[in-house]
């Protein structure tokens, strides 16, 4: 599954695989959409990128880190 979060003017997607968020570089614009559902082929990259949320006065909050993941292959599915 493919989620979003959002601050004033920055969206982050991330990647959802048995409940483990991933960080994914250099994700395709076509798929930046929220709560779809992907097949994605990845690979874990080395490193943690840090995932945002909005603060009160719309700056940008430390929320949590996550894996980043070099997206392979990736495509729609039928959504539920």
């Amino acid at each position: 599954m493919l989620a979003k979060t959002a601050t004033r003017g920055s969206q982050q997607y991330l990647i959802v695989v048995d409940n483990q968020w991933y960080y994914p570089e250099e994700l395709p614009e076509k798929f930046k959409m929220d709560s779809v559902r992907v097949q994605v082929k990845y690979r874990v990259l080395d490193r943690l990128d840090t995932v945002f949320k909005p603060a009160p006065n719309d700056l940008l909050e430390f929320d949590f880190t996550a894996r980043a993941i070099k997206v392979k292959k990736i495509k729609l599915l039928p959504q539920r």
